[in-house]
């Protein structure tokens, strides 16, 4: 068994791309099992409601990679019928070297525009980019550029994963030495559809990561920058890193020059996205009624359904309801 792991920040495909290729039979990569930790989440304790012997494998260690292989290990005994050649787990994250102490594996870095990636909803929620852009962005700058330091990874835009779905596909394939189609044709209609007795099978996803099991037809977002030297002097090198297809074409020495101008960009912060857009039109898809957010900063008008202020204003009066309580 070799050990794979998904990774990137919120809103770049790591579902989706989870999803792909856990269609193909000898592939189960986890949904957000944080291994080689001790803190479970919601999708960890899915697969302690069927294994709870599983427990165990969920603890703090070096190597990252040793309690995905024990897992593995144990599944196995447990269900012999089911054997996979890439085992590991989809990780969210913007720290590139998060996985990166397992001694042997392969890692499929997902993204996105750093443009259209600031103005999603679950970003400005987490990152509070209604506040500043500039913070979250160096985060994701300092990513982007860290994800070339690793010859043994592949760099998956969500926009290719989208327009071009069946080369982005292709290039998987290759890159895991495994053809994925057939078992990848029309992803959308089968991923989460698992055997009954197949361990993937805890992760049904149903309510859950809704644009996964969509058809990719468009992008979601839509945006029109502001003229300010934070965006010139921040996309000149986010440009130069993220559109390149040329592997290991960024030595070590010059990323990590580049990564000491991306910390200088700090001194721009703050900027909250109202002033840094023109114009926003984006969509969260998968929703019988998707969720929307507009913003044209000429006309004042900040719209998003089922308001962001609104759901942060009601949680945080139910925090401060359970404080005095």
């Amino acid at each position: 068994m070799e050990i794979l792991f998904i990774q990137g920040p919120e809103k770049t495909a790591t579902s989706t791309i989870t999803g792909i290729l856990n269609c193909h039979p000898e592939i189960f990569v986890l949904f957000e099992n944080y291994l080689a930790q001790p803190i479970i989440t919601k999708y960890g304790n899915r697969l302690l409601s069927r294994y709870p012997e599983a427990r165990k494998f969920y603890r703090t260690e070096e190597d990252y990679g040793k309690p995905v292989r024990e897992l593995f290990e144990y599944l196995k005994e447990r269900e012999p019928e089911y054997r996979y050649r890439y085992i590991g787990t989809k990780v969210n994250s913007l720290d590139a070297g998060f996985t990166q102490k397992v001694r042997e594996h392969k890692i499929i870095f997902m993204m996105r525009d750093l443009r259209s990636w600031l103005i999603k909803e679950s970003i400005i929620k987490y990152y509070r980019t209604d506040l500043d852009v500039v913070v979250p962005a160096v985060e994701y700058l300092r990513y982007i550029l860290e994800t070339h330091l690793y010859t043994h990874a592949a760099r998956i835009r969500m926009e290719d994963l989208i327009q071009q779905n069946e080369a982005t596909i292709g290039k998987l394939s290759e890159f895991l030495k495994l053809e994925l189609f057939p078992h990848s044709a029309e992803w959308w209609d089968k991923i989460g559809n698992w055997d009954e007795k197949d361990p993937k099978s805890v992760f049904k996803l149903n309510q859950v990561h809704h644009s996964s099991r969509m058809e990719p037809e468009k992008l979601d977002s839509e945006v029109e920058l502001t003229d300010h030297p934070f965006w010139e002097e921040a996309l000149e090198l986010f440009d130069t890193y993220y559109f390149t297809d040329e592997p290991f074409r960024f030595n070590e020495d010059k990323i990590k020059k580049d990564l000491v101008r991306v910390d200088k960009l700090l001194r721009y912060s703050p900027l909250p996205f109202t002033d840094m857009y023109k114009e926003v039109h984006s969509v969260r898809r998968g929703f019988s009624q998707p969720r929307e957010l507009h913003f044209q900063s000429d006309k004042g008008v900040y719209k998003q359904e089922r308001s962001l202020k609104k759901r942060l204003s009601h949680r945080l009066k139910k925090i401060v309801k359970a404080a005095i309580d």
